[in-house]
């Protein structure tokens, strides 16, 4: 069944077989004098015995907002006097009188419903071109090539409305890559991910041409990534997906990822290409900034951050994978934490960059030094902290955080008055968890907590 009719009027005055040859025609019947739609429908059929007062009186309900835009096709029972043209008169999108031709009336409703289709995909393009390249200002005003890339990822978010629309950075060899923004989910900015999970923007990458898949069950690309990887949730959890390269300097510097989940709208050639038209256009400011600054600022970080001297993001998203991995594997535990230093934008609005980057220095030293031998110290966030405990479960976790948060308590930062000294707040997830299958669902949880499990390690 496709298109769902609502058959209203006369019972008598339908044309002899006309429900047996809209049900052939693949349409979704139902009587509408029986059971008013709580949604409109795609048609209304109205059969009547000829153009009189009950033709009136049939065509009247039909003139509430609830029935705007839905085509109404009046059926008269009698060729006799004006019939057609008072339907007409008094709003009916279309009318036939008897004898109905029902192979004709098949094509009629087809032929409306295309025409409504087609107007409604042009207002759309029309209402999306509009708004993406409105965003082209906004992006050529970000300060940097970090800030045009989460505008490019929210406008286009906001205007697809697509489940799942990111900006990555894929690593040399296609493996990894990192997060650059995620509409909606701003907590996964720098995050590192496996590339495994995002076929379309291997493929990007690789081909440095755009990837459409406008089903991915049909997609030859998804069919493969299935073949491997049966139980893919990439597979079968999204509808459609596409994936756009922005390149500049003959480099693809990143991928713009969008996904549409199973019963949502797909995505269609038009929204890609309208997509494309403003990634391109972002890159062509990518590549003035670049060529301004003389050097690539969308670049995968180091391994290192030079100031904590704690791991940079791309080892850290190594090794939560990594760590995640095993547990699962040796059906062992894991704990993450998030730290976040309270009170740092105060500090350098107040007293200036150079005593906020001291903090930052000394706490990445104290991390260091508190943390056992298996664990992993990361800086993830300007002021955020990661913090990885291999085979440890909730408790040793809670006692490992103490120790941290009391050791940071009693330093006594150089030059910041103690009243404005900075606190640590820390979110804590442990593994095994339930709904837990990937490192962005223990970061997420990781993420929610900060705040909420503060005063409880601080105490």
């Amino acid at each position: 069944m496709r298109e769902r009719v609502l058959l209203f009027g006369d019972v008598a005055a339908r044309p002899e077989g006309l429900l047996r040859a809209l049900a052939r025609a693949g349409f979704a019947l139902a009587d509408g004098e029986v059971s008013d739609p709580a949604s409109p429908p795609d048609l209304a059929l109205v059969a009547v015995r000829d153009g009189g007062s009950d033709l009136e009186g049939a065509l009247a309900r039909f003139s509430g907002e609830a029935w705007a835009g839905v085509p109404v096709i009046v059926l008269l029972a009698t060729a006799a006097g004006d019939g057609v043209a008072r339907a007409l008169a008094l709003g009916a999108d279309d009318a036939l009188a008897q004898p109905v031709n029902l192979s004709e009336l098949g094509a009629r409703l087809e032929a409306r419903l295309r025409n409504r289709d087609a107007a409604r995909r042009a207002a759309g393009s029309g209402a999306l071109q509009s708004g993406l390249f409105l965003a082209i200002e906004e992006i050529a005003s970000a300060p940097g090539p970090d800030e045009m890339l989460e505008i490019l990822v929210r406008r286009v978010g906001e205007a697809l409305g697509a489940a799942h629309c990111a900006c990555l950075i894929p690593s040399p060899d296609r493996r990894h890559a990192r997060f650059i923004a995620v509409h909606g989910s701003p907590s996964l900015r720098g995050v590192a991910v496996d590339l495994f999970r995002y076929p379309e923007a291997v493929e990007a990458a690789v081909s440095r041409r755009t990837v459409h898949a406008g089903e991915v069950l049909r997609h030859s690309l998804f069919l493969s990534h299935l073949a491997h990887w049966p139980d893919s949730p990439e597979v079968h959890e999204i509808e459609s997906a596409a994936a756009v390269p922005l390149i500049t300097h003959r480099a693809v510097r990143a991928v713009i990822v969008l996904r549409t989940r199973r019963g949502e709208t797909p995505l269609t050639p038009a929204h890609v290409t309208l997509v494309e038209q403003l990634a391109n256009a972002t890159a062509a400011l990518l590549a003035r900034e670049e060529t301004l600054t003389g050097a690539t600022r969308l670049q995968p970080p180091a391994a290192t951050d030079q100031l904590t001297g704690c791991a940079g993001l791309e080892a850290f998203g190594t090794r939560l994978r990594d760590e995640l991995e095993r547990a699962r594997r040796y059906d062992s535990t894991m704990a993450l934490a998030i730290l976040q230093v309270e009170g740092l934008d105060q500090l350098t609005a107040g007293l200036g960059i150079g005593v906020s980057d001291g903090v930052l220095a000394e706490l990445g030293v104290i991390l260091r030094a508190e943390v056992r031998s298996p664990d992993f110290v990361a800086r993830y966030a300007k002021e955020r902290f990661a913090l990885l405990l291999p085979s440890t479960g909730m408790g040793g976790a809670e006692r490992v955080l103490e120790r941290v948060v009391r050791r940071a308590a009693s330093r006594a930062f150089k030059n910041i008055p103690p009243e404005e000294q900075p606190r640590l707040a820390a979110g804590l997830v442990a593994f095994p968890r339930p709904g837990v299958k990937r490192p962005e669902d223990l970061l997420a949880i990781a993420e929610a907590a900060v705040r909420g499990i503060a005063a409880v390690v601080a105490a």
